[in-house]
């Protein structure tokens, strides 16, 4: 892999916002079609008492904070080793998010749901 950039980041946060939103949005939870869907996403995600969903949420949020300091440093270059380390992360909660069952998703979305 060769030093990332912020660009690396945006789709490495993407992909697992995209995944965990779709999913969720299936399930009935409403969503805004706005910015402020990162943040909430993360929040519901902490707030739902999920072990897995809470993983989940941080490494969301440990994405965005990072890609959002690669953003305001727009000539720096990520080495190998944290770019490797960054996708793995993503590619981890992607995978723990396919593990939860479905009757474990249902609830998280249930429980999302209620949230005011």
């Amino acid at each position: 892999m060769r030093s990332g950039t912020a660009d690396e980041y945006r789709a490495f946060i993407y992909a697992v916002f995209n995944v965990v939103l779709g999913a969720l949005a299936a399930k009935g939870v409403a969503f805004h079609e706005s910015a402020d869907d990162h943040r909430d996403l993360i929040a519901y995600l902490a707030k739902v008492g999920h072990r897995d969903a809470g993983y989940i949420g941080q490494v969301l949020n440990d994405l965005r904070t990072q890609r959002n300091s690669a953003d305001y440093k727009m000539n720096a270059v990520v080495s190998v080793k944290t770019s490797e380390f960054v996708y793995k992360k993503a590619k981890g909660a992607i995978e723990t998010f396919d593990a939860i069952p479905s009757g474990d998703l249902n609830e998280i979305a249930r429980k999302i749901q209620a949230i005011p």
